[in-house]
């Protein structure tokens, strides 16, 4: 299983690609959250609001995802991570594997 987060500079977008992954059956759930980012973006320090996606799928969906993604998001360098979840509760874990479906 595999945690995916990513970042949108508006929550009408977060929820535009959240709604896009669920569509094509690339996630299983999504989280979206507001939170307060700082980072450096052409020798500038930038401090803004952006909005935060969390969403569970299974790893093999991932390059599909971050293709979703990047097809989809208005920052020329979108903040896509993966993160394997080593542990997570039985039920959670078959719930996810049967809304994205999939061999692997």
């Amino acid at each position: 299983m595999l945690m995916v987060k990513f970042v949108c500079p508006e929550e009408q977008e977060a929820n535009s690609i959240a709604d896009v992954l669920l569509v094509k059956g690339l996630v299983a759930s999504t989280q979206i959250k507001e939170i307060d980012s700082k980072f450096g973006w052409n020798n500038e320090l930038v401090l803004t609001t952006e909005y935060e996606v969390t969403c569970f799928t299974r790893r093999f969906h991932f390059p599909k995802i971050v293709e979703a993604i990047e097809r989809n998001h208005s920052y020329e360098v979108p903040q896509i991570i993966g993160i394997p979840i080593e542990y997570a509760n039985t039920k959670f874990i078959d719930w996810v594997n049967k809304s994205v479906g999939g061999d692997t």
